[in-house]
Order: structure tokens, then sequence, then C-alpha cells
């Protein structure tokens, strides 16, 4: 897709040792911020319980992988049940590899994992809350998405790929800048419910023999797509300079967990990015065992919280002066 219209980059190097030079700063952040102490991901109060169930894994596990951060347990019954929750999603991780299951049983895993990271990140708070939706059947619209040149070399062609889910905000219970969708693109979607949604993240599973190189593409393009929406309410909003956050989506292929991060290069190009080294803990989140999907959920958490603090603002700052654009444009009848 190097050659396409606009230009989409995969780079599967490091932030540190990426090969088409440095990210911007705000994706350098928002990896450091995931990568930072990403390995003391276990609470404390598991431990005991660890010891129980995996006692050599128990005994393998360092100190300095059980944190006393209070957020993964304190929203629900106590450590017992974030144990079972976590048990619960590792068999079906494990039974699915096991039984080479099909990539809907992984998806049904997924989701699972999905769920606890956003009852475990979501708390309390009323003006942000988030929802898992399914989008496997569901289009992107074709103004938003990327061209590759035809085998033949007449000209371009739209790619026409799907991701399995999107997280967005649930706009009936989030505080959220509210624009009519008959005068504004709200996503990049063109099914009837999550047009209007501000999307947050994307997800594409594999099976266990599933091409992890298929699941990039089909995330190139849903990033590439979400970018070109991005852009296009910062042009209807006649802020053309005004910076796009970066784009974040998934991989799942069997147990490993694979985050990828985009953004739009100045010149148009779009160049997306996994960011974790092969040295680092973040690198080993995913559902084989019960530390992966504890460092997984520690990701997720901090994930979360930048699509609160950095995305969603965004987002709103660009859906904002679009429809003030849009207002001054063509007035509302008297």
């Amino acid at each position: 897709m190097e050659t396409g219209s606009p230009p989409v980059r995969l780079d599967l190097a490091s932030a540190l040792g990426s090969v088409t030079g440095q990210p911007p700063p705000v994706v350098d952040c928002l990896v450091d911020s995931l990568v930072h102490d990403s390995g003391c991901a276990i609470p404390a109060s598991i431990r005991s319980l660890l010891n129980i169930h995996y006692p050599r894994v128990a005994r393998q596990t360092p100190d300095s992988a059980f944190t006393t951060d209070t957020q993964l347990y304190n929203w629900c019954d106590g450590a017992e049940a974030v144990w079972a929750r976590v048990q619960d999603i590792e068999r079906r991780a494990n039974k699915c590899f096991r039984k080479h299951m099909d990539e809907h049983a992984w998806c049904d895993v997924a989701q699972l994992v999905l769920q606890f990271a956003l009852d475990v990140a979501g708390g309390p708070d009323p003006d942000f809350v988030l929802e898992i939706n399914n989008v496997q059947s569901q289009a992107v619209d074709v103004a938003f998405l990327p061209q590759i040149r035809k085998h033949d070399g007449g000209g371009l062609r739209h790619v026409d790929k799907r991701t399995d889910f999107a997280i967005a905000v649930d706009i009936e219970r989030s505080s959220h800048v509210h624009a009519d969708p008959e005068q504004l693109f709200l996503s990049p979607m063109t099914d009837a419910y999550t047009a209007t949604l501000p999307l947050m993240c994307g997800l594409e599973v594999k099976r266990l023999d599933g091409s992890e190189e298929e699941a990039q593409l089909q995330l190139m393009v849903w990033q590439a797509a979400m970018l070109a929406h991005l852009d296009y309410l910062r042009k209807t909003g006649g802020s053309p300079n005004l910076p796009l956050p970066p784009v974040v989506a998934w991989t799942v292929t069997n147990h490993s967990w694979k985050l990828y991060v985009a953004w739009k290069e100045p010149g148009g190009a779009v160049h997306v990015m996994r960011p974790f080294a092969q040295s680092t803990a973040a690198s080993n989140a995913g559902t084989e065992n019960a530390v992966s999907i504890f460092i997984l959920l520690k990701l997720w958490t901090t994930l979360i919280s930048w699509f609160k603090t950095h995305y969603y603002s965004a987002y709103q700052v660009l859906l904002r002066q679009a429809r003030q654009a849009q207002t001054i444009i063509d007035p509302p009848e008297p």
C-alpha cells in the first residue's frame, strides 16, 4: 500500500528502531505510557491465589511483577472475583488453541477480554463510557477508504477491508459534542448505528493458523480510514494545520495481542507502527496464561485512560469546529 493514495507504510520495528524515521512526540508519549511498568501488572492480592493454582509460575514470577494498585480488583467483589474472570479467559483461550477452533470462538475470547478491560478501566465516570461493537459485517464509507494501484497498472482502486470489533463511546451515557449525522460524517462507517459513534480503537481477530499479514492489512485499511475521517473533520472545520491524534488498533492471532499505532504525516502519508520491542513486558501481553492476561489488562487500562484524556478530547475539538463551520455555511431554518 506504499504506492497507493494515501501511501500507507507499515513498520514492524519498535519506536526506538523505526526504519522510516521517528514518530511524532504524541506517539512517543503514548508508547512510553504503555511500556512504563507494563510488567508490574499483577495485583498483590492475587499472589496467594497464584501460589495455590500455579505454584511453578508463582515461583518464577519476580516481586516486581506485582502491583499494589487496587484498580484491578476494588471495582468488584475482590481478588477472587478478578481471579475467576482471568481463569475463565485463560481456560477459554487455551481450549480454542488446543481444539483449533475457528475465528468466531477466538472472537468470543477477545470480547471477554475487552469487556473485562472496560469494567476495570471504566470506573464510575459517567462522562466517558465505552462500548464494544461487532463490525465484521459493516463497511467503511468509500469516501475514507485508501486506494491502491490496480494490478494492470490502470489507475487506482479502493481497498475495501473490514475489521472485527470497534471500541466506541456510548453517546447515550457519555458527555458528547452533538452533531447531525445528516450534515456531518461522525465516523467512517456506513452502518446506521456505528456511523453516529466516536470510534476509539479497532480489533482484528485470527485463529491459530490465521494470517497475521492479512490481519495487518485489514487494520492498516481501518486505521487509514479513521485518519481520513479525522482529516475530513479537520478540513471541514477550517483548521487544516490542527494536529490529528494517532489511531490505535490491535491484531489478535490466537493468544498473541499486538498493538499498532497509526498517524498521518505532514505530506499526507499514513504511517503504521507496531511499537513494542520484544524485550519489553508489553510484548508478552496475551491470553496464554494469567500473567500475560494481567499485562494485557494493564495495557488496556492505560490505553482507555489515553482515549479519554487525549484521543476523545481531540476528536471532540475537531467535531465541534466542523459543526460550527457547517452551521455558518448552512444556517438552520428559522
